[in-house]
């Protein structure tokens, strides 16, 4: 719609990410690109400027006469027919994903939204039924004027992102910054939060990722609105928090490279370290880390994690006891065994017997686990072990976790890949490479045209390589090293 073409790869790039922050918006693709033209501006240019003055920019521009009845006027007429409640809803609904919002989230009553505006969402048991009419009557009008649609079977409402994109450009800065403040607040709690809890099932809240599925396109909407208009969060706690949740949730669905982008987003809202959310979610940098296989760059993320966590409780503490059995983990991936044992050590010097510290558990425990992070654990176990000699045990072991992470994760991805280099450089230590090389060929194969997966891809040649040269295929050797 500007006009312009983009005159480089950086120019290209920006456009992209312009028109995906405006979300494919036509009448919003028109105001900047009068904005953009009046000002000749490159897409490279612009993307700086919009990222800080988005709502300047819309509220600069005039809509395009094609627009004007539509937007002005049709609006405001049904806008002011709105009663209280509906218009409040209506702005509301600004700061959630469009699509499906469920209501569960607005009228959760444990968000304790303190609000004079936004109390009759809540279904308090004292005031129930009138808190239910109130909302209800407040969808109606909103049906009614076809601004929202009620998704009956899923006990949803809908927004056409036109309409949302308007309502959103006309809210004040005091309105933004109280929706922006309760959306968060109803996210966080609409799903079980364990994020910072250590039970004897080391599962972070497991049993909740399928509630948290709906809850996830709504982090990304608001994630979205924080880095597109420059708002401020009244809390930035629980905003990190809660989006460390949604990187957790990531993580755990197998997505690494999203996950890390979450973590990072998080740690970039001007937390002041040290604080716990802070420190947790370096260990899940390292952790993300170690499933792209950087180990080196989890030891560094892990290493950030106890230092922080020093800080708040002390050297001796449980809680940097845990992060020591993660840089076991990620020396361990080097290949540094004897690192690995020491660490190991400095862990179990600290924990007390009822810690649920891998070396606390019986091994028969350990391999009956099926949560993700405990396939990690026997891998660690299964490594300590190849190292101590006991070859066969080790094996077995490892291969376990083939199929525990294939059966949670299907046939391919980080952790199967991981699992299966693990499997292949036993079976190569100990002279048998042609079934070495046939497990680095699957994760190869796996690997090629998936991001997360090129440090697999790229280990996983080096060490067929070695073994091509070995027996004296040069070429392959040469064609897998280069």
């Amino acid at each position: 719609m500007t006009g312009l073409r983009p005159s480089r790869e950086s120019d290209v790039a920006a456009a992209r990410e312009i028109f995906r922050l405006l979300g494919d918006l036509p009448l919003a693709m028109v105001r900047i690109s009068e904005f953009m033209n009046d000002r000749s501006y490159s897409y490279e240019e612009f993307l700086p400027v919009y990222k800080k003055l988005a709502k300047r920019i819309y509220a600069s521009s005039v809509p395009p006469m094609q627009y004007g009845h539509t937007l002005d006027t049709v609006w405001e007429a049904s806008f002011e027919r709105l009663s209280t409640e509906s218009k409040t809803l209506l702005n509301f609904l600004s700061f959630f994903d469009p699509d499906n919002i469920p209501e569960s989230i607005m009228t959760n009553a444990r968000a304790n939204i303190c609000e004079p505006d936004l109390r009759f969402f809540i279904y308090d048991s004292e005031v129930i039924r009138l808190s239910d009419n109130i909302f209800r009557d407040a969808v109606v009008g909103l049906t009614k004027a076809s601004l929202v649609s009620h998704l009956s079977a899923r006990k949803a409402l809908s927004i056409h992102r036109l309409v949302q994109f308007t309502v959103f450009s006309r809210l004040t800065p005091s309105d933004t910054s109280v929706f922006l403040k309760s959306a968060i607040r109803m996210l966080s709690y609409s799903f079980p939060n364990s994020w910072n809890e250590t039970t004897n099932h080391h599962d972070d809240g497991w049993q909740s990722w399928e509630a948290f599925q709906q809850i996830f396109p709504h982090i990304t909407w608001l994630m979205r609105l924080v880095e597109t208009h420059s708002l401020t969060v009244a809390d930035i706690e629980i905003f990190a928090e809660l989006i460390f949740r949604a990187g957790t949730y990531l993580w755990e669905k197998e997505k690494p490279t999203t996950a890390q982008s979450f973590f990072r987003f998080g740690l970039q809202l001007n937390l002041r370290p040290p604080t716990q959310n802070y420190a947790q979610a370096y260990r899940y940098l390292g952790h993300i880390a170690l499933d792209l296989a950087r180990p080196k760059a989890a030891l560094s993320a892990y290493q950030q994690a106890v230092s922080l966590r020093e800080a708040l409780y002390g050297p001796n503490s449980p809680s940097v006891a845990n992060v020591y059995s993660s840089i076991a983990c990620s020396y361990a991936g080097q290949g540094n065994v004897k690192e690995a044992f020491e660490y190991l050590s400095k862990a179990v010097d600290i924990h007390t017997i009822d810690d649920t510290l891998l070396m606390n558990l019986a091994e028969k425990q350990i391999m009956q686990f099926k949560y993700p992070k405990h396939s990690g654990n026997i891998i660690l176990l299964a490594r300590i072990k190849h190292a101590e000699g006991l070859k066969k045990e080790a094996k077995q072991l490892a291969l376990q976790t083939i199929s525990i992470r294939k059966g949670l994760f299907g046939k391919k991805g980080p952790r199967v890949a991981d699992s299966m280099f693990t499997v292949g450089r036993m079976l190569e230590e100990g002279g048998e490479d042609a079934l070495a090389a046939k497990y680095y060929r699957e994760i190869i194969d796996m690997s090629r045209g998936t991001p997360e997966m090129q440090g697999h891809l790229a280990r996983s040649l080096w060490f067929l390589a070695g073994i091509e040269g070995w027996v004296g295929d040069y070429d392959k050797a040469a064609h897998a090293r280069g």
